[in-house]
């Protein structure tokens, strides 16, 4: 990480946070009871659904009168230990920031607060309505993929043989159950007698040519590269170790945001292993990385990456916590990765991540702050619409777009699987997300994310589903369309709407399948 500046300000660790419960329901986002994984509980996460810290923000605001509000709201709660991303020679050094009370990113006009008492969290949150200063709690997020058996429904946790509803209920899972299994043995049928391209009904394979994903998108169709396009992939580093990756003609350039300790949910500190931004101990950010950027000519022979030609910044902003499984970072760290990928000058910039929203929950102000202006600047960002939902389950459920996805001004890419039906509308993933909470929320594309093949740390390739594996396909396709029409922000955007194949319900698919 980038050296500190000297400076005369001295700072130490806060031991006490917000509570979150205490502000004012204007200022805080809801505060989440569920867990991100549906078959976890709260008490079964070594994190909490926030991290106790706070984000602020000014959104109608500039840069010179965010600072003027922020020095305002720090006088009359007398926070003095202050980080600035402009102390840095090059991005914010995240272990300093995590000990001050006030850490601002001064090119993204955001600032994450951490109170001293419970006097001075009083005092901050009079002085935010005074001060027109925006006030939400800081999220854990996490790089979870969707799950291969959700296909098949599981048995209900209860079952009453005295009700008749119930009974109805079980009978109707049952048969959902039936017509799924020779759903999918119709589908081994059709892959075993598959001789290559596509059949009739238009279901996709991978062959040994490249990725069904690529096939679908009409990725295979085209000679365009991404050359001359900055894509920042924000999630849990890359493996520069990978065959793969190292065979790129143009190397990746890396950089971690991950501080040595954080704090679990009982207080406890717990330091981190994962830290090195060359490393990728849960594989996410490789795969990812893999499917919008990889070479055209892996060992493996099938060609699974997009934009072979784009330039790439990886940011390390997830970690795996000691004892879990999947990579989880804050929102500080995020938006850390997303100043130094503004700073790059990155011209896409996308983040397979996310928390999970309930129904009824707005987006994040300081994210939409954060992104708004990248898009004035052209920059476009695009984010996993969140792999929540249980659509095929024996009780299926339906959540929300997930943060920061749900930003109007982030796009919120959904998943789809390889079976089509005889029009060509690809069938919707069973765990992507939907547009039901208005104010942003909406879902703006899909993409492949079903089985997808790509780069991996366990082996040299591997297959993973989510709206995370869906959102680097869109990535790359936009750094080819930016090559071939020479557009950045919402003139690219527009061009992407363009070559979107309408799917089905704009809630679920949005503006359609994006193809090249």
């Amino acid at each position: 990480m980038a050296k500190k500046k000297p400076s005369n300000n001295t700072s130490s660790r806060r031991s006490s946070k917000v509570n979150v419960d205490r502000l004012p329901v204007w200022s805080a986002p809801q505060a989440q009871t569920e867990s991100i994984d549906n078959f976890e509980s709260p008490e079964d996460l070594a994190l909490p659904m926030t991290t106790g810290r706070m984000l602020a923000s000014v959104p109608s605001s500039g840069a010179e009168a965010f600072q003027t509000t922020l020095r305002e709201v720090q006088g009359k709660c007398g926070m003095k230990d202050i980080c600035h991303s402009h102390d840095f020679d090059g991005a914010m050094d995240l272990n300093q920031a995590d000990q001050a009370e006030i850490a601002i990113f001064d090119d993204l006009s955001v600032a994450v607060l951490s109170t001293a008492d419970p006097d001075q969290e009083r005092a901050l949150v009079r002085a935010s309505r005074s001060s027109g200063l925006i006030l939400e709690a800081e999220r854990w997020n996490y790089s979870q993929d969707g799950f291969e058996e959700d296909l098949i429904p599981r048995e209900p946790e209860r079952f009453d043989p005295g009700s008749l509803e119930t009974q109805l209920d079980y009978l109707k899972g049952y048969r959902d159950g039936i017509t799924k299994v020779i759903r999918k043995l119709e589908e081994r049928e059709q892959h075993e007698s598959f001789q290559g391209g596509f059949q009739e009904a238009a279901n996709f394979f991978d062959s040994s040519d490249a990725t069904w994903g690529l096939q679908a998108t009409g990725v295979l169709g085209t000679m365009l590269s991404g050359t001359g396009t900055k894509i920042a992939v924000l999630d849990s580093g890359v493996h520069m170790g990978h065959p793969d990756i190292q065979s790129r003609e143009i190397p990746i350039a890396t950089e971690t945001f991950i501080p040595d300790r954080v704090l679990d949910r009982f207080r406890n500190v717990i330091t981190l292993d994962d830290t090195n931004a060359d490393s990728d101990v849960s594989g996410h950010g490789t795969h990812c990385i893999g499917t919008a950027a990889g070479t055209k000519t892996p060992l493996s022979g099938a060609r699974y990456g997009v934009a072979s030609g784009a330039e790439v910044f990886s940011a390390k902003v997830l970690s795996v916590i000691p004892g879990q499984t999947r990579a989880a970072g804050t929102d500080q760290w995020i938006m850390a990765g997303m100043e130094a990928a503004i700073k790059r000058g990155c011209n896409i910039i996308s983040m397979s991540l996310g928390s999970r929203v309930a129904r009824g929950v707005g987006h994040s102000t300081s994210y939409q702050k954060i992104a708004r202006d990248a898009l004035n600047r052209g920059i476009l960002i695009f984010a996993a619409a969140g792999n929540d939902s249980r659509r095929d389950a024996f009780r299926p459920r339906i959540l929300p777009v997930s943060s920061p996805a749900n930003c109007p001004s982030i796009l919120a890419v959904g998943a789809v699987v390889s079976q089509t039906s005889a029009s060509g509308v690809h069938r919707l993933a069973p765990f992507t997300n939907r547009f039901l909470n208005t104010g942003g929320g909406e879902v703006n594309f899909c993409a492949p994310g079903f089985n997808v093949l790509s780069s991996h740390v366990s082996s040299q390739i591997k297959k993973l589903s989510g709206t995370r594996q869906a959102t680097p396909h869109v990535t790359g396709i936009a750094a080819l369309v930016r090559e071939d029409k020479n557009l950045d922000g919402l003139p690219l955007f527009h061009e992407l709407v363009k070559r979107s194949k309408k799917q089905g319900h704009f809630d679920d698919y949005g503006r359609g399948l994006i193809h090249v």
